[in-house]
């Protein structure tokens, strides 16, 4: 895929969206309580924060990882991880399962968190990269709108699809994983 192209540039800039998408479900709480009566508030609430427990913990560890499989592997693999995690409250209520998914999600989001900006330094130099950080600077304000309101809307089907709408974001990310050499950027770390 050409690093020029827009399917490419368009890819990289998914990335700082994708890190303000766990917290637009946090409006579903009451909606949760409702249907897991035996929850405390607290622990429905604990669903909302556990996520940001997961991208903290792995923004950590992204750099070891990073290190291990390089940049794009890490990326993919962090989004796998959030694709998988963030569809399983779709079908679920079992309280363990969906903290685990939450928390899962939040990992998925906390490796590639930390690449958002690094990527486009990599990829690009100059007046470009310059340009390029601005428009994700402008993406990550946008999705976070967006996000608000597509759960409002969303909230008339029910919280499952809410936090399911997660996932179905992240399948955007299958462009990314697309690149000439395969895994690399520019061949370096890949």
């Amino acid at each position: 895929m050409d690093k020029h192209g827009w399917l490419f540039k368009a890819s990289l800039l998914s990335i700082a969206t994708l890190t303000n998408a766990a917290a637009a479900v946090q409006v579903t709480v009451p909606m949760i309580m409702k249907d897991l009566p035996n929850q405390s508030q607290a622990s429905i609430e604990l669903l909302m924060s556990v996520t940001s427990f997961g991208i903290l913990l792995f923004i950590l560890l992204s750099n070891f990882l990073t290190r291990l499989i390089g940049n794009k592997k890490t990326v993919v693999l962090g989004v796998a991880i959030a694709v998988i995690a963030g569809v399983i409250p779709m079908f679920t209520e079992n309280y363990a399962v969906l903290l685990a998914s939450r928390f899962m999600f939040g990992a998925g989001v906390g490796l590639f968190n930390s690449l958002a900006i690094s990527l486009i330094s990599i990829y690009y130099e100059g007046k470009e990269r310059d340009r390029l950080i601005g428009f994700e600077n402008a993406a990550a304000a946008s999705a976070t709108t967006i996000f608000t309101w597509l759960v409002g809307y969303l909230m008339s089907f029910g919280w499952h699809i809410c936090i399911g709408r997660d996932s179905a974001y992240h399948v955007w990310f299958v462009c990314f994983r697309q690149n000439t050499n395969g895994y690399g950027c520019r061949n370096v770390n890949g």
